[in-house]
């Protein structure tokens, strides 16, 4: 009976891990067609928006900020963005 929970658990994880795989490679896909290139995503961001996040709360909430508008977006292209305002 240990065994048989232990291999569903296994299983289970294997999905989801598949599961999530396929969802952000979605993501990625999603982004790269609608923004083929960087300036293209940077041009779309809100930037006076952002940089008043950036200015009132820090690098860490404007970089957040550009996520909940532009969820499809990496963790790196949002730093980077938040890094070149000026």
């Amino acid at each position: 009976m240990l065994k048989l929970i232990l291999v569903l658990v296994v299983v289970a994880a294997l999905v989801v891990t598949v599961v999530t795989s396929r969802m952000a490679r979605q993501r990625r896909e999603e982004f790269s067609r609608r923004f083929p290139a960087y300036e293209d995503f940077a041009a779309a961001v809100d930037g006076p928006k952002i940089r008043a996040v950036r200015d009132s709360e820090g690098m860490v909430a404007a970089v957040k900020a550009v996520r909940a508008d532009f969820p499809e977006a990496s963790l790196l292209d949002s730093k980077r963005y938040v890094d070149e305002l000026d």
